[in-house]
């Protein structure tokens, strides 16, 4: 892909960006929910192009697909998790919708590099990322209370969507420690992993803590989690 068609995309989103982010710090309508989609549907369009203009094959086609479509979830998971604020009687059942999609996402993204970058990495490596993972999730769920959450019927979508992407983050972060020389593709998504997880880290918050959905809030959540899809998507410039 060329370097003008990456800029040209990413001036799109920006443009997009700044209508979306408007509307939304007003309230979330469906106006909202279109424009959203509009900045997601450019980071999709980011990869797509990647697949097709670098012409992947072998491994790297593999974990290209697998991080495309995991894109497309997450495209999906936005307008579901927005849906929400506008169709506040179907709170929970959107809220469990984008957590399924974005937690698919992040398990694409995991298979996606392991099958490309993985060959010949300890499997304890693996297993150690989903442990602490793990361990970091269901130790949110014990300080729940103390720290003013209510995360109600959700605390299993919580700790499951919890282990996965701190999975993602870890395994993302192990591989780039084994290969043990600088690959592009893997510090993107490594980046992209860290933005993601301060992103749903304010966003619990902002869904399950009361007085969490200020204008800061909103505006930390979407300036982490752009930039965390758009570095995913174009690791696969990279390959």
């Amino acid at each position: 892909m060329s370097n003008i068609t990456v800029w040209v995309l990413y001036a799109v989103a920006a443009v997009l960006f700044v209508f979306f982010i408007r509307e939304r710090l007003k309230r979330c309508t469906l106006k909202c929910v279109f424009l959203k989609t509009a900045v997601s549907l450019v980071f999709v369009s980011v990869a797509v192009f990647a697949v097709f203009s670098e012409n992947l094959t072998g491994l790297s086609g593999v974990m290209a697909v697998l991080i495309t479509v995991g894109l497309v979830l997450g495209l999906t998971g936005d307008i579901w998790l927005d849906l929400k604020f506008v169709f506040p009687d179907k709170d929970s059942a959107f809220t469990m919708a984008g957590f399924i999609c974005f937690g698919v996402e992040h398990i694409l993204i995991i298979i996606g590099i392991l099958v490309r970058f993985g060959q010949g990495m300890h499997p304890i490596l693996i297993v150690l990322a989903f442990g602490i993972s793990t361990g970091v999730s269901l130790t949110n769920l014990s300080f729940e209370k103390k720290f003013g959450y209510n995360y109600d019927s959700m605390k299993g979508a919580v700790a499951g969507y919890g282990i996965v992407i701190f999975s993602m983050l870890l395994t993302t972060g192990f591989l780039n420690l084994y290969t043990q020389r600088f690959v592009p593709a893997l510090v993107l998504i490594f980046t992209g992993a860290i933005l993601f997880v301060f992103s749903d880290m304010i966003l619990s918050g902002n869904y399950f803590k009361k007085g969490r959905n200020r204008s800061i809030d909103i505006l930390l959540i979407h300036l982490s989690y752009y930039p965390a899809q758009f570095l995913i998507a174009t690791s696969l410039v990279f390959l």
